[in-house]
This record gives C-alpha cells, structure tokens and sequence, in this order.
C-alpha cells in the first residue's frame, strides 16, 4: 500500500479481504454521509479537501430486531463483529511492546445503555478526491508569448488566481451548456461542481479556485440492490436508516508517534476501510446465481471467503511515521 499505516494479510501474505452482512445506522452519531462528508463545520481549502471520505455507521444484525434476515446471516454478523475483537486483542498484545501509554481507538464505537447499549462499526472510503492541484500551481499566470509587453498592471497571485477562475468558470460552462445539440444527459463523471452544495462551501471555493471545478469525485464500488453504482452524491438520499447490506472491507492500523504539540502519548487508531457495499437484498443474489448443483446435488457458494479459525497476520511494515495531518482520519461529532 501507498501509506505508512499496517494491513492485515492472510497466510498467504495476500491482503485480507472481509465480507459480511450488517445494518445502516444513520440516526448514530459517527456517519458521514451528508454532503460534506467528514470536513469539519467550518474552514474548507483544499488541504483539507484532500482528507475528505464518507463513513457509514454499521451495526451488527440482531435476531430480536432483524426477524426477517436468515439466521445464517445474523450469524455471520456476529461473527465478524467478534473477529474484530479478537484481531484488536491480538494486535494490542503486540503493539504493547512498544508504546504502552499510547491513546487507543479501537475498530468499534461504544454507545451506552441509554443510547442504545451496543457497538458501532464506521466503515470509511477512501479518499474521494485524488490528485487535486496544488494552491501554488493554481495561483500561476496563465499567459502565452503573444501577451508579453500587452499590459501595464502588475501580476499578484490573487489576481493570476482570479483571471484563473474566471476562466475555469467559463470552460466549465461550456462543458455543461457546450455542443450543437446543448446536451442534457448526466455527466460521466462526477465533478466537485456536481455535488450538492446546500450551505455554498464548496461554491466558495470554487470561486477561489475555478479550476477545481474539473476535479473529479473517486466513486466507491457502493451499489444498489439492482447493481446500479451510487454516487458519493447520492448516498444521504439512497441508502436510508436500517438498510440491510452487504460490506467488504480491509483492516488498517495507524501507529502514530507522539508529538509533543498535542499528541504527547502518540497513539493506535485501529480503522475498517471500505472496498465494496451492495443493500440487500441484490438482485444477482438468486438461488440460481448464489449456489450451482454438483453432480451429488450439494450446494457450492460463489464466494468462498470466511473467518477461519486462524487469525490473519499483520503485513510487516517499517514503523510508521505519519502525523495526524497525513491520510489519517480521527472521527469526531457529527455536524450535518
């Protein structure tokens, strides 16, 4: 991987992916599916931009509340919410070793008995920005040898950044409203200027800095139950509380050194990285594609993949050297 953090990998040193069952909790506290995903409630530039990814609050399947789920599938539930425990005890037997005074943040969030008394999962994408221009880069003139000795007025970058925008603006308006036939199809892809934007934030950056309004939003492999891909755009009006689904994901570990400027202990975040959801139940999901009959008329499942008794390894990584500022993401009060 790209970053600093620890994997877990299974036997085979592969990087182990987990596939379970669970349910959409969005009256919790910890999702972040709005439409500022996890940015604080104030300040927004593109440094920040660069940390932003959605988070979906998962609880485990209850067989009191989830009647109409097979009881196979609460099982499954339940046994990765245990797994997860076991993985943490492990791992913390180990990192013990070294930093014992380090503040830990466990795979799951407690809510107490008079918030529900149970145990929260914050599965979290991936970055949904990716190679956004730099401040710097995008504060330079634009101009060509024709424009040598044409003007009289001093370039400053605020002013090469507003000549800038303005520009962007307008190519962005003609990649919209351009074209013979003024085309009114859905864009293939979805941009910053696509998302909703209900308290103008991402509006005020845009003016700032016209040309991200090109910059394109990564789109996690979330589907609907017909397979249809949902946009990060989307998710605060498609998936809705209680939604049953399906999640596969990977674990990382964050190992951060302290820092004296606030971090004094240094400290373990423990995180669930998303790599697919689907709502339940999904379409490809029939008995005649789940299961195929062998000759002794035995059922065979597609997929193959499930908690073993053995626990998976971490990947053997250098120590990590990452700061709070780099790809980490601490989890805070939900503000949307």
């Amino acid at each position: 991987m790209a970053d600093n953090a620890q994997y877990w990998v299974t036997t085979n040193n592969q990087l182990l992916h987990i596939k379970f069952p669970a349910k959409v909790d969005r009256t919790g506290q910890y999702k972040r599916l709005g439409p500022y995903f996890n940015l604080t409630s104030s300040g927004l530039d593109i440094n920040v931009l660069q940390k932003m990814r959605a988070q979906f609050e998962l609880v485990a399947l209850d067989d009191e509340v989830d009647q109409g789920c097979p009881s196979t599938a609460i099982e499954c539930s339940r046994a990765f919410f245990t797994a997860l425990f076991v993985f943490f005890d492990e791992a913390e037997s180990r990192e013990l070793l070294g930093n014992k005074n380090a503040t830990v943040m466990p795979f799951w969030y407690t809510y107490d008995p008079s918030r529900g008394d149970h145990y929260a999962l914050v599965v979290t994408t991936d970055a949904l920005f990716m190679n956004l221009p730099h401040v710097n880069s995008m504060a330079a003139p634009k101009v060509t040898h024709a424009d040598v000795g044409k003007s009289t007025i001093l370039l400053s970058p605020s002013k090469a950044r507003a000549a800038s925008s303005a520009q962007a603006s307008a190519d962005a308006a003609v990649t919209i409203c351009g074209g013979a036939a003024h085309k009114t199809s859905a864009p293939k892809a979805l941009m910053l200027r696509d998302l909703p934007d209900p308290h103008g934030r991402y509006v005020g950056l845009l003016k700032t800095y016209g040309a991200l309004a090109a910059t394109k939003v990564t789109i996690p492999d979330v589907r609907d139950r017909q397979g249809v891909l949902i946009t990060p755009a989307e998710y605060h009006n498609k998936i809705s509380d209680g939604d049953i689904v399906e999640v596969e994901v990977i674990l990382k570990l964050w190992s951060i050194p302290p820092n004296p400027k606030g971090n004094p202990n240094g400290s373990r975040v423990y995180q669930t990285i998303l790599c697919s959801l689907k709502l339940l139940p999904f379409h490809a999901y029939s008995q005649e594609n789940v299961f195929s009959a062998t000759d002794k008329g035995k059922r065979k499942a597609d997929d193959k993949e499930v908690l073993s008794g053995q626990s998976p390894i971490k990947k053997s990584v250098p120590v990590p050297r990452v700061s709070a500022d780099d790809e980490m993401v601490i989890i805070g009060e939900d503000r949307q």
